[in-house]
């Protein structure tokens, strides 16, 4: 470990470079020797530097890369995108088979600025405001206040049974999980408000 003194006035131990460092280094990449020897990416492009060695290209694979396809030059003047669905292949790889022959990229049209013409010459969709369903009047019988005054007060379900059950006596009425009569009900709102 060698001290060096930082601009701040502060010393710092660096780590020296491994032995075996020039012999191996060149096999990995930066991340590749920072796992190898365990040291943080500052420290590993120092060592690089001081060693005079580049550090190894990434591999993908360890596969070789795709050489040029032979029919490549006859086809150089299709746009990128069409490359790369011809060849099936990633954009990099044909930006790379251009390089490597020397053909120009085939640049699309520049797209406009102005608004696209009316294809279709329907009008545009209006949309209808939805009416309200009618509401039923009010029941403004006796038991039709009395039932009224047991909803304001708490009680739910208040209404007339042959809303739940078409079989029901016209007469009937459910308060609660309660069949009552309309007497009933009369009779309950005035217990409950007394």
């Amino acid at each position: 470990m060698s001290v060096v003194q930082g601009n701040n006035g502060r010393t710092y131990q660096l780590r020296d470079a491994p032995a075996d460092f020039a012999e191996k280094a060149a096999g990995f990449t930066y991340r590749g020797a920072m796992s190898h020897w365990q040291a943080t990416g500052r420290t590993v492009h120092r060592w690089y530097a001081e060693a005079g060695i580049a550090p190894g290209k990434r591999k993908v694979d360890g596969a070789p890369a795709r050489p040029v396809p032979a029919d490549f030059a006859s086809n150089a003047h299709l746009t990128q995108a069409a490359l790369t669905a011809l060849y099936r292949t990633s954009n990099a790889a044909v930006r790379r088979w251009r390089r490597e022959t020397g053909l120009q990229v085939v640049q699309s049209k520049p797209r406009s600025l102005a608004p696209k013409p009316a294809t279709t010459t329907t009008k545009p969709t209006r949309w209808k405001v939805p009416t309200a369903a009618p509401v039923s009047g009010r029941d403004m019988s006796q038991v039709g206040l009395a039932a009224e005054e047991l909803r304001r007060r708490g009680y739910v379900p208040v209404c007339r049974a042959k809303t739940i059950d078409p079989k029901a006596n016209a007469d009937e009425w459910v308060v609660g999980r309660r069949r009552i009569s309309s007497s009933a009900v009369v009779a309950l709102v005035q217990r409950v408000a007394a």
